[in-house]
């Protein structure tokens, strides 16, 4: 899907690894960020962060 041409919108988009040691687990997670300008200054006025790949778990128990 492409962004409509408008010049008070801003699309960021990326993919963030997530590590956290103490658990043991490493995801990856993409973004969409949604902007715009009003009144001078950019707004925040959408995000989404769904997992890209399933977390990988060490040392669980069952």
């Amino acid at each position: 899907m492409a962004a409509p041409d408008i010049p008070e919108l801003a699309i960021a988009t990326g993919i963030h690894t997530v590590h956290a040691q103490a658990q043991g687990w490493t995801g990856k997670v993409a973004f969409t960020d949604v902007f715009r300008r009003a009144h001078g200054f950019w707004q925040a006025v959408s995000a989404q962060e769904p997992l890209r790949k399933p977390m990988e778990i060490s040392g669980a128990t069952h």
